[in-house]
């Protein structure tokens, strides 16, 4: 059990120790609170480098998507046009109309659909995200 209060207690959100800690620290070795201080640096550097990469990954997704929805749009709008004018009148119109509102449809309740949907994340506990942020940092 720990002896710890609620607000000392260290959580992924709060890498450093209480100041209490860092006395008793650098009375077991001086430069102790340096050497904690230059983790903790390292450890908000390692976070917001892979925020940052998460971050231009969904970016990249994102585009890619919507150029492909572009593309598949633009086929159904041609495969329609193509349809509606090789048939002629009425089997064309229905053939045409179809294929092109099916398309068109499918792609925006797809993007609707997209935004709608809530994003979760799973939650963290104190223990595996610590040791998945050393394993992930050790294992390039």
């Amino acid at each position: 059990m720990s002896t710890q209060g609620p607000a000392e207690r260290l959580t992924p959100q709060h890498w450093f120790p209480p100041a209490s800690h860092l006395i008793e620290y650098s009375s077991i070795s001086v430069d102790a609170p340096d050497q904690l201080l230059q983790l903790v640096l390292d450890e908000t550097s390692f976070q917001r480098e892979q925020m940052e990469h998460a971050m231009k990954r969904e970016a990249a997704e994102r585009l890619r998507g919507q150029l492909f929805g572009l593309i598949i749009g633009l086929a159904g709008i041609g495969a329609a046009t193509t349809i509606a004018l090789a048939l002629g009148d009425w089997p064309g119109a229905i053939g045409g109309s179809a294929l092109g509102g099916t398309t068109i449809m499918g792609l925006v309740s797809i993007f609707v659909l997209e935004r709608r949907a809530p994003h979760t994340t799973p939650p963290e506990s104190d223990e595996s995200s610590l040791s998945s942020t050393a394993e992930t940092r050790s294992n390039p």
